[in-house]
């Protein structure tokens, strides 16, 4: 005897068109575009349930989906300036399919919880206070270690860098202990 599978019902509504990436969902009749863009299924309704229109239709929506992932596979070729890259930056990072949306939620997050881009700052004090607070690399590691030879006043030895407290704690010997806490009022989250 053959027993029907409770979730057969559901795989029967959907029936193939004889067009590549065209599918029926049989209750309505309506025509659908399935397809893969860079790795991520999509479906999408094409409003319609007469199969000469789907198929102009699939075309239009196909073509659509492709361009707008088109800008995240570019490459910026000429003149960009420091202001115009984290726009570019968010905006592919908003359309990327390879990264999950409780990821990118997450980055957003722990970007608002600074009050101050302090890795994107001119001044070398910030920069060196920033990252000498942080477990983790924010910036890389010659740009930290020319900010703390610039906020010391002196030559700073890569392997200096390991005990950041230390040099925490000579900075605050060489610039004042009120400057310091202005500074991580100004950097860290919560100011403190």
């Amino acid at each position: 005897m053959k027993t029907e599978n409770p979730g057969s019902d559901s795989e029967s509504q959907w029936t193939k068109a004889p067009v590549a990436n065209l599918i029926r969902y049989e209750p309505s009749g309506i025509y659908f575009a399935r397809a893969k863009v860079r790795g991520k299924l999509i479906r999408k309704s094409l409003d319609t349930n007469i199969l000469s229109v789907a198929k102009m239709r699939l075309a239009d929506v196909l073509d659509a989906e492709h361009r707008a992932v088109a800008p995240l596979q570019t490459k910026i070729v000429g003149k960009m300036t420091f202001g115009d890259a984290p726009a570019i930056f968010r905006e592919r990072q908003k359309h990327a399919t390879d990264i999950k949306d409780s990821t990118k939620r997450y980055n957003r997050q722990a970007k608002a919880a600074y009050s101050y881009p302090w890795w994107a700052s001119s001044e070398a004090i910030e920069i060196f206070g920033g990252q000498a607070n942080e477990p983790v690399p924010i910036v890389p590691p010659a740009k930290y270690l020319a900010a703390a030879k610039a906020a010391m006043g002196r030559e700073v030895f890569e392997s200096e860098l390991a005990d950041a407290q230390a040099l925490v704690e000579e900075l605050t010997e060489r610039v004042g202990a009120a400057t310091i806490e202005k500074l991580k009022a100004k950097l860290l989250p919560g100011g403190s």
